[in-house]
Parts: structure tokens; C-alpha cells; sequence
């Protein structure tokens, strides 16, 4: 799973590019279809376009970006977002959501949507004044 680690995830964010489980299914959906379509890799039909971009990003290419620079205040987040679903859905809304990790540039998939190359390896994000603020179960900003 792209977001979680697990294996074997059944589950993709076709419009991002990445597999993802079942339990990290549920936080993307919640994202809203402008953000993460989910679809079943056994249960939904996919078209062409979807496996051709599942194929050419993929979990560790989505998350070079998407991942490119976890602050140390959000390292406990990161490090147990795959065992309670209140921190996986704040660290998916952060990753995917605000993007709070990654770089101002365009990802992977809207490379693709424009018709550009993917890059062997993103830039590092610009450091956020709030980086070294503590980490206390605060609001994600812009996502509910």
C-alpha cells in the first residue's frame, strides 16, 4: 500500500497512480473524487488510461513526491499511520489533501495529464515557518 505499507493492497487511486489497501481505501474516497477516484483492481472494470498510469507511477514513484519531506514533527504520524485509522486518515488528508510533504511542482500524475516526462527525483519542498511547531492533533487546514 502506497500510503500504509501493507501488502498486497487490492485497492488504487487511479487518477494518482498508486495501489493501496483496503483500510487506506476509505480516507481516499473521503478526499472527494477531485483529489483520489478508488477503484477495486478485482471488482470495477478499468480502462486503459488507469492501468497505463497505476503502471507508470506507482507506490514508490507517488511517494518520492508525495513524501519528498516528512518534518520531524510529523515523524510519529508517519511512523503509526498504518496502526490507528484516525492517524492514517490525517496523514493520507496531509499527504494527498494539503500536500504537506511535497514539493510546489506538479505530481506525477498531473506530469502525465500534461504530457510531460516524470522526473528521476523531485525537489525538496522549501522548509514551512510551522515545521518546528509541535505536532498536537491539530486540524488539517482546508480538509474536514
Amino acid at each position: 500500500c502506497a500510503d500504509c505499507g501493507a501488502r498486497s493492497p487490492m485497492w488504487a487511486s487511479v487518477d494518482i497512480g498508486i495501489l493501496v489497501c483496503i483500510d487506506c481505501s476509505g480516507p481516499h474516497r473521503g478526499l472527494g473524487t477531485h483529489i483520489s477516484t478508488v477503484k477495486s483492481v478485482t471488482l470495477d472494470t478499468w480502462r486503459p488510461e488507469w492501468i497505463d498510469r497505476v503502471q507508470r507511477i506507482g507506490n514508490h514513484r507517488a511517494n518520492s513526491f508525495f513524501e519528498r519531506h516528512v518534518p520531524p514533527k510529523y515523524q510519529g504520524l508517519y511512523e503509526h499511520r498504518a496502526e490507528d485509522q484516525s492517524d492514517r486518515t490525517r496523514f493520507i488528508k496531509l499527504k494527498y489533501g494539503t500536500r504537506r510533504f511535497a514539493p510546489k511542482s506538479p505530481a506525477p500524475h498531473e506530469l502525465l495529464t500534461r504530457g510531460m516526462a516524470l522526473p528521476e527525483e523531485f525537489p525538496i519542498p522549501e522548509p514551512m515557518s510551522s515545521d518546528d511547531e509541535s505536532e498536537e492533533s491539530r486540524p488539517v487546514p482546508g480538509i474536514e
